[in-house]
This record gives structure tokens, C-alpha cells and sequence, in this order.
């Protein structure tokens, strides 16, 4: 996958924030020149030959010149006064040096650049090697992601830390780009060098410059040749010469406007037409930087042309991958269990830990009213095993404390699905503390409070009330926004779930207030006095450590498994394929709705009896256990959405315990036979 480290950037206040250094212009600093008649490689060279040299130096380091780029091999620039000695090759800071004192205003960043920036493009062959054809079916990640998402496809991977850093990588890249071509061009102007020296070993000079530009050609050579038929492969290696390009920028002949537009045409020829303005955006750029004699321009064209590259590059990969999905969805349980097994011989994933997750809820199992419930529905193993994923789940530890390694290809939906779990928490506890200010509102002599007490104030609350507790779940949901993306499966305990809801306290609060009470006085001393216990005590449910929020977790758990449990009943024979037409269609919907902003998100609003302060407690016996969905568009809406939780709940267990129940935990059942064995045994007891 084609991806873009970011240098830390040492400031010096002499020179616009970036790193400066002074520079003797004494030519001993980089090393003694010897006199003309020891100096090595020297060749005597009469007056015009040296004025000839020093107008070919002058000329623009890139020539506007219309003709189609010439294949045809040159020599090196011929020797003159200043030839290559192999003990007095000017160092890197002497190239900084000209470009912080001599390319303007921007000098000393792109000096600062040229030094620090990588020398590869963020664009390579290597890096688009990852979409090959071989590399996509042997990717065990793809392989399992693909049978979650119908429409999964590559893009460039900028959502995450890393993917931001290469970002900035790749910015310094081409800023440095951009200095190299500045540095071409005032290496063949001498008259601009003066300030240094008048002597100096030019041509090493500009050997030590070329840095990036070879790179850059070669790479464009490379990727060109592996997403073009063979019939067009010799004319790009013959025509992207790079040792005979770069003879060309040295001698001002480098006729890029041609070499642009033959590769517009070539392009054209291979790549999608949604692509043209694209390419032709890309000749504009260069042609623009050639007229105008701009580099930045010209490295603009350079970018634009490695997008385009990277772009068909993908297109052919996701071409591929879509008549491949079917194919690649069925065999997925026959290759994971193949990849994974090979793994468990190198002692690469330990069993031994898995198995004890597994162990461990099965005893925790044991003693829970549940176990009924999931034996009744599953084998006691299977039953186990659910039990223990919905329990981890909703467990407060990281995910990669919570599960075993054998979740390791799933950390990225497990993050989703505890993330959609925990608001789904702390709406249940918003919805019975809004359940308590209506009871208590509407039950005088039962609240602690004085509220506004006519007859006509107490039929527009009613009215109100009804109104707004439809679209309550909604309003909570967008105040808080909607997750951040991506989630980083070490971080994303029940605790770091959390954290939007307690930073939208105060506003979750004032929404609940209103809501439930619209005839309430903004400004008055009770109502900023109802709001501070109010805060108050949704800051100490919302802490998952809190009573209340384990209650709540216990309700959620109580109502999610028994129907979960029937999900996988109905599907644990189910191949691969059948399990995504019967889960992902249901999963994407509730995907998109929640990458929508999560404002219509599933709602399950317990309507329970309340403890003193209006919110479950440990201990308390739920009350009524109906099921209620509440909100804006309709208990239908929201039902089908609580379905799609389950369902890819569902289909996660489902083909996980596909791929590791019996290579894994069935593995010396023994134990399992044992817990089997006592558990009947203490049912006839």
C-alpha cells in the first residue's frame, strides 16, 4: 500500500526557525585545493573552450524545448578548471550553505529539507508491491477483512498516527525535491557562487546534489514497468534513461515538457478516463514550471505524476480484488486455519493463553443464572465462549488485555463494537435519570425540588416531554459526536470509551434538564442548584468503576446475550459465504449510519425501577424488563439497528470459532468435558 517520519525540526533564531550554521568561506574548510599542476584529472583547456563551459553553466538547468526527449547517451560534462578530486568533494553543509544564502526567501527551509528529508519518494515500486495480485491472496489480514465488507477496496492509509507521520515525511520530501532543483540551477550559475570562493570543485558539487532526482526517475521507471503490458516496457526503459536524463539537467537540455507529454499519452492509453484531467493537470504543471522557470511547479507535475501512478496501481488491485471476493470469502476458514496453525508451530501465538480465557469465563459461567440460559441454547462450549466474548466486551481493560491473540486480525471491530456498547451504557443511564425528572415532576410530593406548579405550565411539560423523549437518544448522541477514527485497540478500554461523555457533561446535563423540565427557569438559584446534583450524579454513574455503570453493564449483558446466543445458533454451520449474506448487508447499514455522526444510532432504553437517586443500583432487581427503543425515527428504525449490533456481534463469534474452536480451544477438552460434567451434575442436584 503506497504510504508517506517526521524530523524533528532544531531551531536557531538566526534563520526563519530552522537549523543555520556559519560557514567559512575559506576553501580550507572543505580542504586544501592544490595548485593547478597537482591537481588530479586536470585538463588544459584554452579560452574559448572555458567560455563555452562557463555560458553552458549560465543556461537554465532545464530546457523549454518542444522536441521529444532524445534516448541517445551523452558524455559527461567535459572537465574544465573544475574538475573532480576525490579528496576535496564539497561536503553536504556547503550545499546547504548555498541554498540558505542564495535561493531566496525560502532558502533555509529548503536548505533544512535537502539535508533532513528522506531520499526516497513516499511513493515507490516497493511500496505498491503490496497490491500485487500474489501478495493480496496471501494476506491474512485482507483475507479475514474482506468477509466483513462487501465493498472493501485499498486506499492510501492516512487515517492513523503512522500514516500522518509519513504525511509529514513526504511533505519534507518534496520541499526537498524542490531544493535540488534550485541547487541545479545555482551550481550552473556561476556568477551566484562568487560569495564562497573563487575556487571550488563545481563538479563535485553537483555529483553530491543529485540526490533525489535519480531516485524519483528510477521510481517512475520502476512502477511504469510493473503496471504496463510488456509491449510498452522497452520504450519506457529506453526513454527514462536516467543516467542520460540526468547528463541532460546538468547540460540545461533536459527537455521535460516532451518527456511529460509522452507520458500523458502513454498514460491515456492504460489508465482509466476518469484519469485524463488528472494527467493533464499533471503536463500543466510541468509545462508551467519550465515557462516560468519555476521548481516548485515542476515538482508539483513530479507529485502529481506519482498520485497518478499510485491511483492506477490501486485501481488494477481493486479491479482485481472485487472478482476475487467470493472466492477468496469461501476458502477464508481452509487458509486461516492453514496461516494460522504455521504460526502456532513457530510459537508465534500461545494456545495455552487462549485456552485459559476460554477457561477462565467458563468457571465464571458456573455461577451466573445465565448458564441456563447459554446451555439451553448451545453446547456448553459454544455457550461458554459467547458468554466470554460478550463479557469481554463489556470488560474495562484494553482490548488486547481483554482478548486472547487469537482476536488479533479483529482488534479494529472489537474496538467498534465496545465503543457502540459503552454508549450504549451511558445512554441508559441518561434515559433513566431524564425517566426520573419526568416521575419526579409529575409526582410533587416525591421530589426534593419546588417546580412551577399551574395548570397550563403542567399541560406544556406533559406535551413537551412527550415530544422531546423521542428524539432524546438522538440529541445525547450528537452532543457527545461521534467517536474518533481510528481507534487504537490498545487504548480503547470501557474508561477511554468514556471520555466523550464526561467531557460533554455539563451540556449533556443542561439537555436533560430542559428536556425534561421546559417550563423551568434558566437563571433561577434552584435550577443552577438541580444542575449541579444532576452533574454530579451522572459524573459518578458514567465512571465505570461506579455501581451504577457496573448495573448497567449487567442489564446491557443480561439482554444482549440470550438473543446473541439464538444468532449464533442459527449460523454456527453456516460457510463463510452464507454467513456474509446473512450478516454484512445488516452490518454495513449500521456501519454507514454511524460513520454518519452517530446522531441515529440503536437505542435500548431499560425502563427499570430506580433507587433513591434515580439510577440502578448493585443489587437492585430490574423491574418491567421491556426492551424500548427510543427515538427519532421510530422503535422499527432503531430495532433494526439494535439487530445490526447483534449481527455483527454474531458474525465475528461465528467465524472465529470456525477458525480456532477446534484447533484451539477444543484442544485437550478434557476440562471442557469436566465443567460439562459438574454443571449436569449440579443441575440434578
Amino acid at each position: 500500500m503506497a504510504q508517506r517520519t517526521e524530523a524533528k525540526c532544531m531551531r536557531d533564531h538566526q534563520i526563519s526557525g530552522y537549523e543555520s550554521c556559519e560557514i567559512s568561506t575559506n576553501l580550507d574548510t572543505f580542504g586544501p585545493v592544490p595548485p593547478s599542476s597537482e591537481r588530479v584529472g586536470e585538463v588544459d583547456v584554452n579560452a574559448d573552450e572555458r567560455r563555452t563551459r562557463i555560458l553552458s553553466r549560465r543556461r537554465s538547468s532545464i530546457n523549454a524545448s518542444p522536441c521529444a526527449p532524445s534516448p541517445q547517451k551523452q558524455s559527461i560534462v567535459a572537465p574544465g578548471r573544475y574538475s573532480i578530486q576525490p579528496s576535496g568533494t564539497p561536503s553536504l553543509l556547503l550545499l546547504r550553505f548555498i541554498l540558505g544564502t542564495c535561493a531566496g526567501r525560502n532558502g533555509p527551509e529548503l536548505a533544512y529539507c535537502f539535508t533532513h528529508a528522506v531520499e526516497t519518494p513516499p511513493i515507490t515500486a516497493e511500496s505498491l508491491s503490496e497490491l500485487n495480485i500474489d501478495r493480496i491472496v496471501t494476506n491474512a489480514q485482507l483475507r479475514h477483512d474482506i468477509n466483513f465488507d462487501r465493498e472493501i477496496h485499498f486506499r492510501p492509509n492516512v487515517d492513523c498516527s503512522k500514516g500522518r507521520q509519513k504525511i509529514n515525511a513526504a511533505e519534507q520530501y518534496w520541499k526537498a525535491l524542490v531544493a535540488e532543483l534550485e541547487l541545479y540551477a545555482l551550481l550552473g550559475n556561476e556568477p551566484s557562487l562568487s560569495h564562497i570562493g573563487k575556487q571550488f570543485d563545481l563538479d563535485s558539487a553537483i555529483t553530491a546534489s543529485q540526490r533525489r532526482i535519480p531516485l524519483i526517475f528510477e521510481t517512475i521507471k520502476e512502477i511504469l514497468r510493473s503496471i504496463l503490458p510488456e509491449i510498452d516496457r522497452a520504450q519506457v526503459v529506453d526513454v527514462l534513461d536516467v543516467p542520460v536524463l540526468m547528463q541532460q539537467i546538468q547540460r540545461g537540455m533536459c527537455d521535460l515538457v516532451g518527456l511529460a507529454a509522452w507520458l500523458a499519452k502513454l498514460l491515456k492509453v492504460h489508465c482509466a478516463p476518469m484519469r485524463d484531467g488528472w494527467v493533464d493537470q499533471m503536463v500543466a504543471h510541468i509545462e508551467d514550471g519550465v515557462r516560468n522557470a519555476s521548481a516548485q511547479s515542476i515538482v508539483d507535475g513530479l507529485r502529481e505524476l506519482l498520485g497518478i501512478l499510485e491511483a492506477m496501481k490501486l485501481d488494477v488491485a481493486n479491479h482485481q480484488i472485487r472478482h476475487l471476493r467470493l472466492l477468496l470469502v469461501e476458502d477464508t476458514i481452509q487458509f486461516e486455519q492453514q496461516h494460522h496453525q504455521s504460526r502456532i508451530e513457530h510459537g508465534r501465538i500461545d494456545v495455552e493463553s487462549a485456552q485459559g480465557w476460554l477457561s477462565k469465563y467458563s468457571h465464571a459461567l458456573r455461577h451466573e443464572s445465565l448458564r441456563f440460559i447459554c446451555e439451553d441454547k448451545l453446547p456448553n462450549d459454544l455457550g461458554a465462549f459467547v458468554y466470554a466474548f460478550l463479557r469481554s466486551l463489556l470488560a474495562p481493560t484494553p482490548l488486547t488485555t481483554s482478548f486472547p491473540e487469537t482476536f488479533n486480525l479483529d482488534l479494529d471491530r472489537l474496538a467498534s463494537l465496545r465503543t457502540d456498547l459503552v454508549d450504549q451504557i451511558h445512554l441508559n443511564i441518561c434515559l433513566e435519570l431524564h425517566t426520573d425528572l419526568l416521575r419526579r415532576s409529575n409526582h410533587h410530593h416525591h421530589q426534593p425540588f419546588s417546580f412551577p406548579s399551574s395548570s397550563a405550565s403542567a399541560s406544556t411539560s406533559t406535551s413537551t416531554s412527550t415530544s422531546t423523549t423521542n428524539s432524546l437518544p438522538e440529541s445525547l448522541l450528537t452532543i457527545i459526536g461521534p467517536p474518533p477514527y481510528p481507534r487504537s485497540p490498545t487504548s480503547t478500554s470501557t474508561s477511554s470509551a468514556s471520555t466523550r461523555w464526561l467531557t460533554s457533561l455539563p451540556n449533556l446535563t443542561t439537555h436533560l434538564l430542559h428536556s425534561a423540565l421546559p417550563s423551568l427557569p434558566t437563571t433561577s438559584p434552584l435550577t443552577h442548584a438541580l444542575h449541579t446534583t444532576l452533574e454530579r450524579r451522572l459524573a459518578h454513574a458514567f465512571n465505570p468503576s461506579s455501581p451504577s455503570f457496573a448495573a448497567y453493564t449487567h442489564i446491557l449483558l443480561s439482554r444482549l446475550l440470550p438473543t446473541l446466543l439464538a444468532d449464533v445458533a442459527a449460523h454456527v454451520d453456516d460457510s463463510p459465504v452464507a454467513l456474509g449474506n446473512a450478516f454484512v448487508g445488516a452490518a454495513d447499514a449500521d456501519a454507514a449510519a454511524r460513520r454518519g455522526g452517530g446522531a441515529t444510532r440503536r437505542v435500548l432504553a431499560m425502563q427499570a425501577g430506580l433507587d433513591g437517586k434515580g439510577l440502578v443500583g448493585v443489587g437492585d432487581k430490574v423491574k418491567g424488563g421491556v426492551e424500548t427503543v427510543v427515538v427519532g425515527g421510530g422503535r422499527g428504525e432503531m430495532e433494526g439497528r439494535m439487530r445490526g449490533l447483534r449481527e455483527r456481534m454474531a458474525h465475528l463469534a461465528v467465524l472465529h470459532w470456525r477458525v480456532w474452536g477446534r484447533m484451539v480451544y477444543l484442544v485437550g477438552s478434557g476440562e471442557t468435558e469436566k465443567l460439562q460434567k459438574e454443571g449436569l451434575e449440579e443441575m440434578v442436584r
